[in-house]
């Protein structure tokens, strides 16, 4: 089943249908309120800081640890918290691009109107393509935050791949996950400098932070999250 993006035309029963649709596959499309009494962490908000340019943020960690909140912290603190959207999914959600193209429309991005996936199959390439051409035309740069959806299918990450690759340089994807997703993570440790994978600490203080170049982040710039 596809799902109509926002601004499609709905004039028939089938169509009605499918904006219900969208709008129970679409996620949240809020940045959370942080919790009473949180702590924030200057040394992991420096780290992301120093992500500005890099196409491809993972932060990886158990439920639980925090990297919500770091990240939602993080986004109000920074200059560019209002060209940043975001949305949470919740397990039970299959479709990913109807959320992060209702991000982009958020952002101002004029995304074609056309028919996407309700499930973790395939973008049409030519699709895919005209929103990628249609990030890669807006003035500013932007970045989309994605919590809770686990990329585990290979179509939506090779889908996510292309959108990055062909994005002109205007799209930053922030991505809140428990496990690595299914992206070309070994392309992007030999190109370098591509994306940076962020992974919480465990109460026992084991595990560091590492770029996507292999090389470990200064643990000086180790901050556990929980």
């Amino acid at each position: 089943m596809d799902v109509p993006l926002p601004g499609a035309p709905a004039s028939t029963e089938a169509d009605r249908a499918g904006t219900a649709v969208e709008a129970t596959a679409a996620g949240w499309p809020r940045t959370p309120t942080l919790p009473p009494h949180y702590v924030r962490r200057p040394r992991l908000h420096s780290l992301l800081d120093r992500a500005d340019a890099l196409p491809l943020v993972l932060v990886s960690a158990p439920a639980g640890s925090g990297k919500t909140s770091l990240v939602a912290d993080w986004c109000e603190a920074s200059d560019a918290h209002d060209r940043t959207a975001w949305v949470t999914f919740e397990p039970e959600d299959e479709a990913l691009w109807p959320g992060v193209v209702q991000c982009l429309e958020r952002l101002g991005v004029a995304v074609p109107a056309a028919a996407l996936p309700a499930d973790a199959t395939a973008v049409d390439r030519q699709l895919l393509a005209a929103v990628a051409s249609a990030v890669a035309a807006h003035p500013t740069r932007l970045t989309v935050v994605i919590d809770g959806y686990e990329v585990v299918s290979a179509d939506v990450g090779r889908d996510v791949d292309f959108l990055l690759r062909h994005s002109g340089h205007r799209l930053q994807l922030v991505v809140l996950t428990r496990a690595d997703p299914v992206l070309p993570l070994y392309r992007y440790r030999l190109e370098g400098s591509r994306a940076l994978r962020v992974e919480a600490l465990d109460r026992r203080g084991r595990g560091r932070p590492v770029g996507l170049d292999g090389c470990p982040i200064p643990q000086r710039d180790v901050v556990g999250l929980s």
